[in-house]
């Protein structure tokens, strides 16, 4: 019974992803293989097996099937071009940019004294 309450409340703390999820019931179902129907990927509570597996495996880096990749293509990012388009600065954004030690020391008042 503690393992199954190590388990439960684990599940309710904060930063627990889908993959830790995965990772916890699959342990629960070896260690406990009558389990198995209620914690499988392919449970009836799961509204889409597809994106539970495509999610866990996003979360680890892993490659996804087919169907996996449908399953999740909304949450898709666009995608964007390698190459950054250089930025051309004008010459007063150029100084704000360096900063104040890049400033040259020229200037000034004729003893010197820079403003």
């Amino acid at each position: 019974m503690k393992k199954f309450d190590s388990v439960t409340k684990k599940l309710q703390c904060d930063g627990i992803d889908l993959a830790d999820v995965r990772l916890l019931f699959d342990s629960v179902i070896a260690d406990y293989p009558c389990m198995r129907e209620q914690l499988k990927p392919t449970a009836k509570i799961v509204h889409s097996p597809e994106f539970e597996a495509a999610a866990v495996k996003a979360i680890n880096g892993s490659a996804m099937s087919s169907a996996e990749k449908a399953a999740v293509k909304r949450f898709e990012e666009p995608k964007r071009g390698t190459k950054r388009e250089e930025r051309t600065e004008d010459y007063a954004s150029q100084i704000l940019r360096a900063g104040p030690s890049k400033r040259p020391k020229t200037g000034g008042r004729s003893d010197g004294t820079i403003y």
